[in-house]
């Protein structure tokens, strides 16, 4: 998790009504995973409540930087307050992955390994870290990424321990973006003369960098394409509701 984030205001309506504004301009009230977290809570704990959702969106789509999930997550959270529910961080985590399986993660907060599809969590320490976080200017649908022929489902198993250790992991998704996004690859090869080891977010579109210098990432993508959105980024964790 990482302070890159969209920004949400939850109030109470008491007509039971759901109501959304702002977001993405192209996706509907309907299709938004705000609206939708909202209304399984409703449906799960049988409130008469209903909601007013203003969504200011700063995290790009398609970028594979959980900003739905994490607003899922964070509506879930802050209508739990505000209806009263009183509703164990387990149980809006089972909500929350009905809704998406990197959900459940953002509602506990913390880092975590997670297994299966995002719902057995194996908490890790908190390390404060700074990270260059590029978005190339194309969007990667999830869904299509992962019914692609082309990505690898043969891939040795890897654990927490592995990872805790210092392992090298690679991320099955990155040689499939790099062929489906010509922006992508190119941004790929831009930062990786620039700054060495790059990983892909998720599934993409967006790549990201450890640093440990600002004003000198700051100085070396001076001269980065004005096509892309890019920030120093850092770790962060109890994300919610923070100033």
């Amino acid at each position: 998790m990482i302070d890159w984030c969209d920004k949400l205001e939850l109030s109470v309506r008491a007509d039971g009504h759901i109501v959304r504004d702002g977001g993405a301009s192209d996706v509907t009230a309907e299709q938004d995973l705000v609206v939708r977290a909202a209304r399984s809570l409703k449906e799960a704990s049988g409130t008469a409540l209903g909601a007013h959702i203003i969504l200011d969106k700063s995290i790009p789509q398609g970028a594979g930087l959980g900003g739905g999930s994490s607003d899922a997550a964070a509506t879930l959270l802050g209508l739990n307050e505000l209806w009263d529910l009183r509703l164990a961080n387990e149980e809006l985590a089972r909500i929350g992955l009905g809704l998406g399986a990197d959900v459940p993660v953002f509602i506990h907060q913390r880092p975590a390994w997670a297994e299966g599809v995002g719902e057995r969590l194996t908490p890790l320490a908190f390390v404060e870290r700074d990270y260059l976080v590029v978005f190339p200017g194309v969007q990667l649908a999830t869904a299509s990424m992962f019914a692609d022929p082309w990505l690898r489902r043969d891939c040795p198993r890897v654990t927490v321990e592995d990872y805790v250790a210092g392992a090298v992991l690679g991320n099955v998704f990155a040689a499939v973006a790099s062929a489906h996004s010509p922006e992508v690859a190119a941004a790929w090869r831009w930062l990786e003369q620039r700054f060495g080891v790059v990983r892909l977010t998720g599934s993409g579109s967006a790549l990201f960098v450890e640093i440990a210098d600002r004003a000198a990432v700051l100085a070396k993508m001076a001269d980065a394409p004005s096509s892309w959105r890019w920030r120093c980024a850092r770790s962060l964790s109890n994300w919610f509701d923070k100033p």
